[in-house]
């Protein structure tokens, strides 16, 4: 299994081990996988709920769709532009967007469409999809971002500010600053003006695979090694293993 992959399901895997506990108000565990229930794959790569309280599954062999005690899958053979989903989001008006490694899925609630490089995008590569607080979408790719207005698409790359064109994974602060994750370090965008951050200002590591907030403001920053990174908005702190 490629690292990334690797990497990206232990991530989902230590979702689901904090937030079971939580949810459910138990300590036992419930497994679920392809020999036990109608998982597309073991590899999982995304986890997603809905505003209806549905779990999305995106693994490596297709997408499961988990209503209650339903489960539905989604494959290239019922719609999916690939069976690698790596990133699942919805939008204000209740669309949901799958990024896989071969365009976007988008389902409105009753129809799938695929959108890919034709239609817009920068690079059918897709690692990241997000929903912004103006409506806007946001796709990371490996040639980098697309930004869907409703109407149009616009790219942004290293020319325009960004510190790398591969971008695995995109967040709005709280402030609606828009950061990037990319493979040389991380990138914020205000809507007029680019700033970029790596080992060198406070990093752990350049390859940056996940972004999470806090509700105090503070940013961590997960990285290929394990390490992590706090960012107050001023200062860095360092986590390792």
């Amino acid at each position: 299994m490629k690292k990334g992959l690797l990497l990206k399901t232990v991530i989902a895997f230590i979702c689901i081990s904090f937030s079971m506990p939580a949810l459910r108000g138990q300590t036992d565990w419930i497994y679920k996988k392809t020999t036990n229930s109608m998982l597309a794959n073991n590899v999982v790569l995304k986890l997603f709920q809905d505003n209806n309280g549905n779990i999305w599954v995106g693994t490596r062999k297709g997408l499961n769709i988990i209503r209650g005690e339903q489960w539905d899958i989604k494959t290239k053979s019922s719609g999916l532009p690939h069976n690698t989903v790596m990133d699942i989001n919805q939008d204000r008006d209740g669309n949901i967007w799958v990024g896989t490694y071969k365009g976007l899925a988008l389902y409105d609630g009753e129809n799938w469409s695929n959108i890919k490089k034709k239609e817009g995008l920068v690079n059918n590569r897709i690692y990241a999809v997000e929903p912004d607080s103006k409506g806007n979408i946001w796709v990371g790719t490996k040639k980098g971002v697309s930004v869907y207005d409703g109407q149009n698409w616009k790219t942004y790359s290293k020319k325009n500010g960004l510190i790398n064109n591969w971008v695995l994974d995109i967040m709005e602060d709280i402030n609606g600053n828009i950061w990037f994750a990319t493979k040389t370090g991380v990138s914020v965008f205000d809507g007029k003006n680019w700033e970029s951050f790596n080992k060198n200002d406070g990093l752990a590591r350049n390859f940056v695979w996940a972004m999470a907030e806090e509700s105090s403001g503070k940013i961590w920053f997960g990285t290929h090694t394990g390490s992590f990174s706090v960012y107050d908005g001023s200062n860095w702190e360092f986590i390792k293993q």
